[in-house]
């Protein structure tokens, strides 16, 4: 493929002055050219790998739109913008045209290379540029809807051009249809990939939340309530065994045939009952439903997905199959509109929790993240008043830069603008490091709005002049005096470590306002996904010791050591304390684990851990590094080591044995395990 074009520019790429007059928001700075069926097809074309990394950026090609196109397709467009014949646009105009073209004209050629990257997230697949070519001009000139985007690719120059285009077949249509349109994906024809797809997708976006009444619990399974399904006109057996649960025979192994019953990802299922961890059974099909059907019904799922997720989506039959339909950008809801804050030990996975549960359901363009420090304030919270030069006229019309001073706000007024410009759309205010700054003073008088009603809004309001002039403020009407509340589609997360080293406490009160949530330190259990657990099990360098015997053992010692301070749980090592990389160094991992075990967690009690303590920690380190066997032997006290030791061991004897083991299903719950199976189709 040496060419791919992007046909009808959608409004959502556009900026506010050419999107129609029904659109809201101020427009994406991410333009999108596929939906996930094309994945493969567009790395390829971008010389990128297959990975599902988010963010990849295009190094294998030169990419730059071509000058003399792109002031061409302006000239093609000027009578868009200035009479608006296919479509009314919300600024367009003969002034805003003739500015940008002259503007545009002057620019250098190395002004209109870009440094293009893909943003993935997981069901379509977007491009996006920080130049100003692409981030301002081209969102304040292209034509939506009438206009193409074309990328060519020369493998010998090692260049993508873009190209601007008239898509002159295109008519407006008066049912609002669009032929080229994002929000619709097509779903796979297979029944069980079709399930799988949609399951996964709202998994993505809410995590089940929405799907929380529904489940029902047995033994092995979870089933759809039979009351739901009779109330949605299906059949009360249309959704029986929906998930498998690890007590399942189908969970671990496949049936003497060879057939495997489940998936292989594990979700974490919301219940009324509880949280529990299952895997989706490929037992689907997709048939006319009888009154006597009993089984797993597409149909039926996709009946209850359209219940539950009606306000972000529809599935709907096509001649092919099916096709979802996202209805809208809106994010509004998807989260909860609450104060949550995460707090455990050092690398215990708090910010990966936040990424998991709430950063990724919200769009980049409507979170916010600031770090508390020690030196961190009110005014860099908030905002401030600072002098800024800014071009005024003097009393003979003549413009000329002058001294100001001006509002400047902060992260929270930015998140609240950002709230009340785009009340569809869920805002994301991340505080990483709560504790580390001194945050009663840093919130003020904010702390008043954190008492919140059930819809998320503040249930008291503030004053205060300077965030009420930048929220409610129009060219029309200043409103200084208007009161400020915490609007509901706003979501504030924070985090904090559980440790000596921080530098200020949080009185009650505060703490009161927040919903605290504990992330446990673990490094065993079934909870664990696949990630932790080969990072559990991954060799320390140049030693037979794992990482998570070696911090839990050292974990251990911390609790029974007299180190002469209170509780330890704050000075644990948390799973994550030390990354694959710093595994995989021996230079790193010294300087980060030993330093951190040497200079905090047993700086009372050093002799308790290491076996030299008469040098300082530069020997310790040195001889790590330099060891010719073992490096833990080398600094670590010959009880520790050989407690790691003997757990190693304990560990390699039980892996046989667990492998050996049979699930202790009976032969009589085979039927309840899996009711009416028969063998799925062959795809």
């Amino acid at each position: 493929m040496n060419s791919f074009t992007v046909k009808g520019i959608p409004t959502s790429f556009v900026k506010s002055n050419m999107k129609f007059p029904s659109d809201g928001g101020s427009g994406e700075a991410r333009l999108f050219v596929g939906n996930k069926s094309k994945f493969n097809e567009l790395n390829a074309f971008f010389g990128l790998d297959d990975s599902d990394e988010k963010y990849k950026k295009i190094t294998a090609y030169t990419v730059m739109f071509d000058k003399n196109n792109f002031l061409d397709y302006m000239k093609y467009v000027k009578i868009e913008h200035v009479f608006q014949l296919f479509n009314k646009y919300n600024a367009a105009s003969l002034e805003e045209w003739e500015k940008s073209y002259n503007e545009i004209k002057d620019l250098n050629d190395d002004d209109f290379i870009v440094h293009l990257y893909t943003v993935n997230d997981k069901n379509r697949y977007y491009v996006r540029a920080d130049e100003k070519i692409f981030k301002e001009y081209l969102r304040s000139i292209i034509v939506p809807k009438i206009s193409d985007i074309i990328f060519f690719k020369d493998e010998v120059k090692k260049i993508i051009e873009i190209h601007l285009a008239v898509n002159y077949s295109y008519t407006s249509n008066p049912d609002g249809e669009d032929d080229q349109d994002d929000s619709k994906i097509d779903l796979p024809t297979s029944p069980k990939l079709c399930a799988e797809y949609i399951i996964n997708h709202i998994y993505d976006l809410d995590s089940f939340q929405n799907l929380k009444p529904v489940f029902k619990v047995n033994d092995t399974t979870l089933r759809v309530e039979a009351e739901i399904l009779q109330n949605l006109g299906l059949p009360r057996k249309s959704l029986r065994f929906f998930f498998n649960l690890p007590n399942s025979a189908s969970y671990t192994k496949s049936d003497n045939d060879g057939k495997v019953r489940v998936f292989d990802k594990v979700y974490e299922v919301p219940t009324e009952q509880g949280n529990y961890h299952a895997k989706l059974t490929t037992e689907w099909q997709d048939k006319p439903l009888e009154d006597d059907f009993d089984g797993n019904s597409l149909t039926a799922l996709i009946r209850v997905v359209n219940e539950y997720y009606s306000h972000y989506l529809e599935i709907v039959k096509t001649d092919n199959g099916y096709c979802l339909k996202i209805k809208n950008e809106t994010t509004k809801g998807i989260i909860e509109s609450a104060n949550i804050l995460f707090y455990g030990v050092p690398g215990c996975g708090k910010s990966h929790m936040v990424g998991k549960k709430y950063e990724s359901k919200v769009k980049e363009e409507y979170t916010i993240r600031v770090v508390f420090h020690p030196d961190y304030t009110y005014s860099d919270f908030v905002g401030q008043i600072m002098p800024v030069l800014e071009k005024v006229e003097n009393k003979d019309g003549i413009e000329e830069e002058k001294l100001q001073y001006k509002f400047i706000p902060g992260p929270f007024t930015r998140i609240l603008q950002l709230a009340e410009t785009y009340k569809d759309q869920q805002c994301l205010l991340i505080i990483e490091e709560l504790n580390r700054g001194n945050a009663p003073a840093i919130f003020g008088e904010i702390f008043q709005l954190l008492d919140r009603n059930d819809d998320g809004t503040s249930k008291y309001a503030i004053y205060n002049r300077e965030i009420s002039k930048e929220l409610y403020d129009t060219e029309q009407q200043e409103k200084p005096h208007e009161p400020i509340k915490l609007p509901p589609n706003l979501t504030i997360v924070a985090t904090m470590n559980t440790s000596d080293q921080n530098v200020f406490t949080m009185d009650t009160a505060f703490q009161r306002r927040w919903q605290m949530k504990h992330i446990p330190n673990r490094f065993t259990g079934d909870s664990l996904d696949d990630k932790t657990i080969k990072h559990v099990a991954k060799h320390l360098p140049n030693s037979d010791i794992s990482w998570g015997v070696f911090a839990q053992t050292v974990n251990k010692k911390m609790h029974t050591a007299n180190l002469g301070f209170g509780g330890t749980d704050d000075k644990s090592l948390g799973v994550y304390f030390a990354t694959d990389n710093d595994l995989d160094d021996a230079e790193r991992f010294a300087e980060k684990v030993l330093k951190y075990l040497w200079d905090d967690a047993f700086k009372l009690g050093r002799q308790a851990l290491f076996s030299n303590c008469s040098e300082g920690l530069s020997s310790v380190i040195e001889a790590y590094e330099d060891a010719k066997g073992d490096p833990l032997k080398a600094v670590l006290v010959p009880e520790v080591y050989n407690e790691m030791q003997k757990r190693m061991l304990e560990l390699a004897a039980e892996q046989p044995k667990a492998a050996e083991e049979e699930p202790a299903e009976a032969a009589e719950d085979a039927d309840a395990d899996n009711p009416a199976q028969e063998p799925a189709d062959e795809e």
